[in-house]
C-alpha cells in the first residue's frame, strides 16, 4: 500500500483528507508543522506529500526545498488558496507534482493521487532494473552466473536457485525478472519458511468468502498478484508434500484454484524458487517430490558464498563504502 503524508495547520483539513484517502486503501499520516513533517516524511517514507503553501515558519517552497536536501524523493501535491498560485508555480518548476487551489475538490485530488501513484511504481521498477542491472563483482563465479542471468531472462521456463543463506539468491531472481519481458508486470516474493502451514493454501492462491474462520471477503494470492509477472517462492523445501502437490498441478496445468471454491483461474506466471537445502537429498529421503523437483529444476542456479569468490571482496568493500557515502551525504 502506497503512503502519503499531508502537511496542514489546519489539523481538521488534515483529519478530513486522512478519512477520504483511508478509505481509498492508502497508508496515510498527517503533520500540523514543517518540523513534525520532516520528521514524520522520513519514518513513514512517503511516496507522495500534500501540503499546504502558506504555513507559520517555512513557506512550502522553502518545506519542499529542504526535502530535496534531506534527498527525500516524494511526489508533492501542494494545495493553494486562488492568490497562492504564483508561489506553487513556482513550487512546481522547482519539481513539485502538481497544485490544487482551494477549497478542494475532492475528485479531483484522488485523480491527481492515481496519476501520481502510477508515476511512483513505473519509478521504483527502473530504480529497481538500475539496481538489479548488475550483481556487484568480476570473479570468473559472478561473470558465470551473470552469463546464466542473461541467458535465462527472457525465458519463461522455471528456475531453481540454489545457494547459501545470505548469498544473493532473492538478488538474483530479481534480475531475472527485471531483464525480462515481463519487467513491467509484479515480482511477489513469497518467504514459504514464514508461512503458517494451515494458511499457506490461502496465501498462494487466495481464498473464497466464508471458506474458513476468519476468510471474511473474497482474497487474492500471491500467484494471482503476480499473474503475468513473476513469482518467487523464497525456500521452497520448506513447504509440505500436500501444497507440493497442489503447486505441482499449478506447474503442469498452469490453472489453481483459490481456497473453498470449485472455479479453475488461468495463471500465467514465471516461477522461480530458491532454497539452501541439499533439495537432491530431500527428494532422495522422500521430503520433496520428485517429480516437482524436476519441473522446477528446468534452469538451475548455484549462486556461490562469498569464499568461493575472494577476488571480488575488494570491489564489494568499495561498493558498500560508496552507498553509505551516499547515503549520509
Amino acid at each position: 500500500m502506497k503512503k502519503i503524508l499531508i502537511v496542514d495547520d489546519k489539523e481538521n483539513i488534515s483529519k478530513v483528507l486522512k478519512a477520504i484517502l483511508e478509505a481509498e486503501n492508502y497508508i496515510v499520516d498527517y503533520a500540523n508543522d514543517v518540523d513534525e513533517a520532516i520528521r514524520k516524511a522520513k519514518s513513514l517514507n512517503a511516496d507522495l506529500i500534500i501540503s499546504d503553501i502558506r504555513m507559520p515558519k517555512m513557506s512550502g517552497i522553502e518545506f519542499y526545498e529542504t526535502m530535496l536536501k534531506k534527498n527525500i524523493k516524494s511526489k508533492f501535491i501542494f494545495m493553494t488558496a486562488y492568490g497562492s498560485i504564483p508561489m506553487a508555480v513556482k513550487a512546481m518548476k522547482l519539481g513539485a507534482s502538481e497544485f490544487l487551489t482551494k477549497p478542494l475538490d475532492y475528485d479531483e485530488l484522488k485523480i491527481k493521487i492515481r496519476n501520481l501513484i502510477g508515476q511512483c511504481k513505473i519509478d521504483e521498477k527502473d530504480e529497481i532494473r538500475k539496481k538489479y542491472k548488475r550483481i556487484i563483482g568480476e570473479s570468473k563465479a559472478v561473470y558465470n552466473l551473470l552469463e546464466t542471468i542473461n541467458m535465462a531472462a527472457d525465458y519463461s521456463s522455471t528456475v531453481l536457485i540454489q545457494g547459501e543463506s545470505g548469498s544473493g539468491k532473492e538478488l538474483v531472481a530479481k534480475a531475472l525478472h527485471y531483464q525480462s519481458q515481463r519487467r513491467e508486470n509484479n515480482f511477489v516474493a513469497v518467504n514459504c519458511a514464514a508461512l503458517n502451514h494451515n494458511i499457506i493454501e490461502s496465501e498462494l492462491f487466495g481464498h473464497k468468502k466464508g471458506s474458513f474462520t476468519g476468510a471474511i471477503k473474497d482474497k487474492k494470492g500471491k500467484f494471482e498478484l503476480a499473474d503475468q509477472g513473476t513469482i518467487m517462492l523464497d525456500e521452497i523445501t520448506e513447504i509440505s508434500l500436500d501444497t507440493q502437490s497442489k503447486l505441482l498441478r499449478v506447474l503442469q496445468e498452469k490453472k489453481f484454484e483459490r481456497v473453498g471454491e470449485n472455479i479453475s483461474r488461468d495463471i500465467d506466471v514465471r516461477v522461480i524458487a530458491t532454497t539452501n537445502r541439499d533439495i537432491k537429498k530431500m527428494v532422495r529421503e522422500n521430503e520433496f517430490r520428485s517429480d516437482l523437483f524436476y519441473r522446477l529444476n528446468v534452469i538451475p542456479i548455484n549462486v556461490p558464498p562469498l569464499r568461493e569468490r575472494k577476488s571480488d571482496t575488494k570491489i564489494l568493500i568499495d561498493h558498500f563504502i560508496k552507498k553509505i557515502s551516499d547515503r549520509e551525504g
